[in-house]
């Protein structure tokens, strides 16, 4: 479906870096329909823009559209990303723990493919929630 490329292009963009380009392709496909995989990787862009009480309102959005223990994981790990945006370890990581008891491959995934929070991929308290 046109909504699925373009929320895919998006997210593809935004983890490359490329944040203008994913956010004319993520709101296109949440014009299109609404959901928590766009809604998310919104909140995710704004949070690298710095736009924190933005991203937090795309993250409540999203909320009201989760079906399902995966797109929970995913707005855990979104939340996640907006705090270590943030610099908020402290409020980071209880996200993370989150994300990965509801769905650990999934969520190893996306850290693998986030070069946007690359420097806290060294980081031991993140690294040790991943071992554990």
């Amino acid at each position: 479906s046109e909504y699925s490329k373009l929320n895919n292009l998006g997210f593809r963009l935004l983890h490359k870096g490329q944040v203008n380009s994913a956010k004319k392709y993520l709101e296109r496909a949440i014009e299109i329909r609404p959901s928590v995989l766009p809604l998310g990787n919104m909140a995710h862009l704004l949070a690298l823009e710095n736009k924190l009480q933005e991203s937090k309102a795309y993250i409540d959005v999203a909320k009201e559209y989760i079906s399902n223990n995966c797109e929970r994981a995913f707005i855990e790990h979104c939340q996640f990303c907006i705090a270590i945006s943030a610099d908020n370890k402290n409020e980071a990581l209880p996200h993370l723990r989150e994300a990965l008891r509801l769905d650990n491959k999934t969520i190893v995934l996306y850290y693998q493919m986030n070069s946007n929070i690359a420097e806290w991929k060294q980081d031991t308290d993140i690294l040790s929630i991943f071992a554990g």
